[in-house]
């Protein structure tokens, strides 16, 4: 019986080689702009899908995730009655549509930054990207100039 799992053998080849990628393809993309050790600015903001945002809002991050919001005066005092779903209406548009984006560590643990506003304050609002709260709520918070201008977004 034939095997016919097995493939004929190859023929002769009488082209040339394969261009090299950047001659077939064109000049490789322009890297991204590395603007400080661990912050990348990411070209044009994708956030979450529609309706998604609130995915990474899991109740048990809410308070810890957004205390500076709090004690900034963006946010009012924790209310365990009314407070998770005025924080989910308050980042999920963030998240879903950002001004920017960038990838950050915080305490070491890779985090993505979404970038928008808060009625007229800019907010910055980071997302565990590893660990056990991967996909989560990792902090939010009022981003000095400085901080803007690590993640190249002065």
């Amino acid at each position: 019986m034939r095997n016919i799992l097995r493939a004929p053998p190859a023929a002769p080849s009488t082209l040339a080689s394969p261009p090299a990628p950047a001659a077939r393809w064109g000049p490789p993309p322009p890297p991204a702009a590395q603007v400080a050790e661990g912050a990348i600015r990411d070209t044009p903001a994708i956030g979450f899908a529609e309706g998604e945002g609130r995915s990474a809002l899991t109740l048990g991050r809410l308070q810890h995730g957004t205390r500076h919001l709090t004690k900034a005066g963006v946010l009012p005092p924790w209310q365990a009655s009314s407070s998770p779903q005025l924080i989910r209406d308050a980042l999920s548009p963030i998240l879903e549509h950002p001004t920017a984006t960038f990838n950050d560590t915080l305490g070491g643990t890779a985090v993505k930054g979404f970038l928008g506003n808060i009625g007229d304050q800019q907010v910055a609002v980071s997302i565990f990207k590893e660990g056990p709260y991967q996909g989560q709520l990792a902090t939010s918070f009022v981003p000095s100039p400085a901080q803007l201008a690590k993640w190249g977004l002065e």
